[in-house]
């Protein structure tokens, strides 16, 4: 695709107005342009109609189409001046009454200045008729091909002939013989003997008459009787017994001439061409005697022209009829008869005897009659063996024609689809053009798979909300090839084959690797296309036709998944349509997609919709790529603490270029930030991390966010600091003595002359459950600041603090309490038990926090509680056991025993008996199950698609 239009050709409009007949007619049923039908339907008078074909020669990249307004003009007596022809015309414009017109403005063809010519496909039996009355109208037309072909009764065609004084010899209606011409019509009627056959008076009407006389075999002449004009059907219609007999004794006074056709001379072979209505072609049937063939030991065939003719059963009749006609020993005879003759007239069988000739009794049809003059009283009569009955049934099958015509119907496109374009279409225009666009608005791009063989594009309509559907965009739509996945993939998998290819048109096997493939809503890019095929289980059945790809997974502005068999992949590059109209995001579209054929373009009301939200896709940042967990791509299990890692992505960098997944960093685009979203075992949202700038991300506070319960320190103090959960406790600058008079076996002793305590770098309140316990003993009072626990930065008076403590200093007694400095707060002096510790020997202490309530418990006794809404930052804080140096000379003489913290839960309720044993571990766990999303986010817009994974650990 380039960025610069250029100008191939044009598209030619034109206002034409065709004379189509004498009218006005019954009903116009098809117009053809260029061989090509342009529309069908029944217009039955004075209309309008948009003829929507603007595919029919090729669309605008070939020969254009028709594409604008037909305005039908029937000629009635009363029609009026039709007025967009007047402004053509110009000047004192007729309304031309008595001829059927027609007037078209629009489109007429493109590439190509020569406009095709057209032709209509009309109807007249009613209609037409001199002084508007149709003769014997029940008669008139004659259905066949079950209803699908309306013809003329040919004796109203030699009735109109004879009488209209506009086309015809204007006869006077009495000067015909009205009863002979009503039995031939009825005759002509139960014989299905309709004709379809356009007068151009390029020959006599004689000449004209004479031809339909042909078509049905009978006789019309002035009836020396009664003086009318009579029509005569030549029929098996009369009864042996009862004909005229000639013979020596009742008026046969000689025969002259005798002769009979010799087997050697005679048509053995009669071919009848015949006129189609359906598509105006000139076709052929043939009727053979093969009898006669043998005789003569050849093929002796004759054609005869019926134009008139309709359909392939009466021409078979008809040729029937004429082969008989023609069959060997068939006698013409040229005999006088005396004044018992005079009442013959052409077309009557009688019967002659003549003993002489060996002749019994011979049926003949009198084809001539002459009178003699004066006195002489002969009547001469030429006669023909009678031969000439009209079959109603015929034997022989219309031998089908060895071609058969493609199927140029346009169908509705079944496999189709509507996406938002992503930047990388865009890009493939106009690089420029797709950067300049408001990133608010999108455009709308049609995919779909050709419905027949013969499909060679389509036209993509659209609309939004109530308005009408409308031409969306010049360029014409070309087809996909689209398959199956045969099975269920993952994100990371490559090699896929693809099953149910539909493929009309041949594109799979066309298909240039490299190029960009739709997997569901996944871009990817095609390295690899191979088409195989393999025998159906029946050998009558055709071959079984597979796909294998190899793939690149997330390209552009999608990132990889899973896919279910039967995912669709749509070979989308160098394919599909597009919509030229810009649309804000929020907008929904509907589409409809007309199939273009050599046969002309789908209507739009057989074309399917499709609605497509617009979300501003291609102005959004691309995903990151690279997605991997512990190093590993879409892990489905991992081990140990987990890592989050990624590469950048840049739309504008990646332009058309089709980047896939393992890529690696590529930008990011300016402004870029990641949005980072971690899930516990339960599925709850347990950390959002925003802002993200860098590539990778630890999860160090897994097991904090995530609520599991368990031991985060247990130290039971025997002679050492080591702590059970693995937590890494260091003495503080005084250091750190014990001694072996524990509560259980050993405890920390706090000197008073140092600042004793361990400390570790932890995280471990934030806003969580959790259990603080130990066993204290302040045997003497002193002024201390934290008996069992404190969290600080290392200046309580600078950061946030919890401390348990006997007192906070002095004068204030040595009552148990816990004080809470929020962060950025003043000091709340939290829980105040009223309980004084000192020289009371080993008292079990724990503070509880559940939800929001906290509780202080002295020896499984709740001391003091309260419901108070806090949250802890995170970062640079520190666990303390112990005296905490804080200054001002606040040593703590204590000694501490069994410390343990519990993350997740209060594990105290109510009233409980304090441990008699040392504590056993009870440690915390990591997620089994944990689920990530990760998303690009730039000037407020955040990416089409994230990577949305989920892990287990085993």
């Amino acid at each position: 695709m380039g960025s610069k239009k250029v100008t191939i050709g044009y598209i030619y409009y034109m206002g034409i107005h065709m004379g189509i007949a004498r009218g006005p007619l019954d009903e116009i049923n098809r117009i053809t342009v260029g061989d090509k039908t342009a529309w069908s339907g029944s217009i039955t008078g004075n209309t309008k109609i948009h003829i929507n074909q603007p595919g029919l020669f090729g669309g605008d990249k070939k020969e254009g189409g028709i594409n604008g307004y037909f305005y039908s003009l029937f000629g009635a007596p009363d029609q009026g001046v039709l007025g967009v022809l007047k402004n053509m015309l110009g000047g004192l414009v007729p309304a031309f009454r008595g001829v059927t017109t027609a007037f078209y403005d629009g489109e007429v063809c493109a590439m190509n200045p020569y406009p095709k010519a057209w032709a209509f496909r009309v109807r007249r039996t009613n209609n037409g008729w001199h002084g508007g009355q149709t003769w014997y109208p029940a008669k008139a037309a004659i259905w066949l091909e079950d209803g699908s072909i309306k013809a003329m009764n040919p004796a109203h065609i030699l009735y109109q002939l004879y009488t209209d004084p506009a086309f015809g010899r204007g006869l006077p209606t009495a000067r015909l013989d009205d009863a002979s011409f009503k039995a031939a019509a009825d005759t002509l009627a139960a014989e299905g003997f309709g004709l379809c056959i356009a007068w151009s008076r390029q020959d006599t009407i004689a000449a004209f008459a004479q031809m339909i006389v042909d078509h049905i075999c009978a006789t019309i002449y002035a009836s020396q009787k009664t003086g009318l004009l009579t029509l005569k059907l030549i029929r098996d219609d009369y009864d042996i017994d009862t004909l005229p007999h000639f013979d020596a004794d009742s008026g046969l006074l000689g025969i002259d001439e005798d002769e009979s056709v010799a087997a050697a001379d005679m048509t053995n072979e009669i071919v009848v061409k015949y006129t189609s209505p359906s598509d105006g072609k000139d076709r052929a049937v043939r009727v053979k005697n093969n009898a006669a063939i043998m005789s003569a030991g050849a093929v002796i065939s004759q054609t005869r022209e019926f134009p008139g003719i309709p359909t392939a059963a009466l021409a078979l009749r008809v040729a029937a009829r004429e082969l008989k006609s023609t069959a060997s020993g068939v006698k013409r005879l040229k005999l006088r008869l005396d004044r018992r003759g005079a009442g013959l007239l052409p077309g009557d069988v009688f019967i002659i005897s003549d003993a002489a000739r060996g002749i019994g009794r011979l049926v003949l049809r009198a084809t001539r009659r002459e009178t003699g003059e004066g006195t002489d009283g002969t009547i001469t009569v030429e006669a023909v063996q009678d031969m000439f009955g009209m079959p109603e049934t015929h034997y022989v099958g219309v031998e089908p024609p060895g071609y058969v015509p493609p199927d140029v119907t346009p169908y509705p496109v079944t496999r189709q689809r509507t996406v938002e374009s992503p930047y990388r279409f865009l890009a493939q225009l106009s690089d420029t053009a797709a950067r300049a666009l408001d990133v608010y608005s999108g455009f709308l791009t049609a995919i779909a798979a050709a419905p027949s063989p013969l499909s060679y594009g389509f036209d993509v309509w659209s609309k939004t909300g109530a308005n009408a559907y409308a031409l969306a965009s010049t360029e014409q739509g070309a087809f996909c090839a689209v398959g199956e996945l045969e099975t269920a993939i993952t994100p990371t998998q490559t090699s896929v084959t693809l099953v149910n290819p539909d493929d009309a048109t041949g594109l799979f096997a066309d298909f240039a690797p490299g190029g960009a493939a739709l997997l569901g809503d996944e871009i990817v890019r095609v390295s690899t296309l191979s088409v195989n095929e393999a025998p159906a289980a029946d050998p009558d059945d055709p071959p079984v036709v597979t796909v294998t790809l190899t793939l690149a997974r997330g390209c552009a502005d999608t990132v990889p998944t899973a896919h279910a068999a039967g995912t669709l992949c749509w070979l989308i590059e160098d394919c599909g349509g597009a919509d030229e109209q810009e649309y804000i995001s929020g907008a929904t579209v509907s589409a409809k997609l007309l199939t273009v054929t050599p046969g002309g373009t789908l209507d739009i009301n057989a074309a399917p919709a499709s609605d497509l939200a617009i979300t501003g896709r291609a102005g959004r940042p691309y995903p990151p790529g690279n997605f991997r967990v512990n190093g590993i791509a879409y892990p489905t299990a991992i081990t140990g603490a987990m890592t989050i890692s990624w590469s950048h992505r840049d739309r504008l960098t990646q332009a058309d270029l089709l980047v896939d997944t393992t890529t690696g960093n590529i930008g990011p685009e300016p402004g870029t930030t990641y949005t980072l979203k971690l899930y516990d075992e339960t599925g709850a949202l347990a950390r959002t991390e925003t802002g993200l700038t860098g590539t990778s991300y630890e999860w160090e506070t897994e097991d904090v966010d995530s609520g599991t319960a368990g031991d985060t320190a247990l130290l039971h103090l025997d002679g050492d600091y080591t702590d059970d959960s693995g937590s890494v406790w260091t003495p503080g600058s005084g250091g750190v003595a014990f001694s072996a008079s524990g509560k259980f076996g050993g405890c920390l002793d706090v000197k008073t002359t140092e600042y004793a305590y361990l400390r570790r770098t932890a995280d471990t309140l934030r806003r969580s459950d959790f259990t603080i316990e130990g066993w204290v003993n302040v045997p003497t009072a002193t002024v201390g600041v934290a008996v069992l626990y404190a969290r600080t930065a290392g200046n309580l008076w600078g950061g946030e603090a919890l401390l348990i403590c006997p007192a906070r200093g002095s004068g204030e007694g040595y009552l148990l309490k816990v004080s809470l400095y929020p962060y950025g707060a003043d000091r709340v002096d939290f829980l105040n038990s009223g309980v004084n510790i000192v020289g009371s020997g080993w008292r079990h202490l724990a503070l509880t926090r559940e939800s929001d309530l906290w509780t202080l418990w002295l020896d499984g006794v709740a001391v003091a509680s309260r419901t108070f809404v806090c949250d802890f930052t995170s970062g640079g804080y520190y666990d303390y056991v112990g005296a905490s140096d804080l200054g001002n000379g606040r040593q703590c003489l204590t000694q501490i025993d069994e410390f343990r913290f519990t993350r997740g839960i209060a594990r105290y309720t109510t009233n409980f008996t304090p441990p008699t044993a040392p504590a056993t571990l009870q440690p915390r766990t990591l997620n089994t199950q944990a689920r990530i999303t990760l998303e690009s986010v730039r000037d407020g817009l955040t990416s089409l698609q994230q990577h949305d994974w989920t892990v287990t650990r085993p």
